[in-house]
This record gives C-alpha cells, sequence and structure tokens, in this order.
C-alpha cells in the first residue's frame, strides 16, 4: 500500500541525480549502443535516450495507477507535485540538469501531475453519477 503513495517518477529522478553526481553533467550524451538499418544509416542511441524511454513507461505505470480515487491516490498526487517542483528547480539551477533529457524528465513529472488531477475528477465525476 506503501507503493501506491510513492510517486513512480520519483525513481528516474533519483537515478538521473545519482548518475549526475557519479558520472558527471554529459553522461547523457554518450552513445548507449548503435545500429545499422537497412536503410544504411546507423542509428545512435544515446544514455539519454534509453533513460526518456525507461522514464516514459514508468510514466505510463503512474498515469494507470491514477485511474484509482481513494485517499492514498490524492496523496500520490500532492507528492508527484513536489517531484515536479523538484525537477523544475534543478532544472534551472544546476548545470547538470539543465540539458534535454532532464527537460523531458520534468515535462513528464508535469504531465504526470496534470493526468492525476484529470483523471481523478472524471472518475470521481462517473462515481457520483454526474
Amino acid at each position: 500500500a506503501t507503493l501506491r503513495v510513492v510517486p513512480l517518477l520519483v525513481f528516474p529522478l533519483v537515478v538521473f541525480i545519482l548518475f549526475a553526481l557519479a558520472l558527471g553533467a554529459g553522461w547523457t550524451s554518450s552513445t548507449f549502443f548503435q545500429a545499422d538499418m537497412f536503410s544504411g544509416v546507423r542509428w545512435m542511441v544515446s544514455s539519454g535516450d534509453v533513460f526518456v524511454f525507461v522514464s516514459l513507461l514508468v510514466l505510463f505505470v503512474e498515469i494507470v495507477k491514477s485511474v484509482n480515487t481513494g485517499a492514498t491516490e490524492i496523496l500520490n498526487h500532492g507528492l508527484s507535485m513536489l517531484v515536479a517542483v523538484a525537477c523544475i528547480i534543478l532544472f534551472v539551477t544546476t548545470s547538470a540538469f539543465t540539458n534535454s533529457t532532464f527537460f523531458l524528465l520534468t515535462s513528464m513529472a508535469f504531465i504526470d501531475v496534470v493526468a492525476g488531477f484529470v483523471i481523478t475528477i472524471v472518475a470521481a465525476r462517473r462515481d457520483f453519477g454526474h
């Protein structure tokens, strides 16, 4: 039950912070893998690209969690707002977080907040027959 309260996007945020501290500001631009495509072009995938992809999967799970309307979910929405605010503060104040990868994580945090509140309101209206 405790995990339902924790906004899941806090996990990518913590991972990003740890990577930034351990590897420095440029870790997102390092090549994670590359593949030769049938078109003849080499597709370069950065560590930041992989991070964003995994974070999008986490966002999906977090949005699916939002369909419940209990007190736990309301607390989760409030904590999600704190994660979003922490992201924006880090993005605008710290050089290791001022990059496109972290901007996309910050955007996901705000999408989580908005989607969570909208889904909760729609579900509550449905539950109360309006």
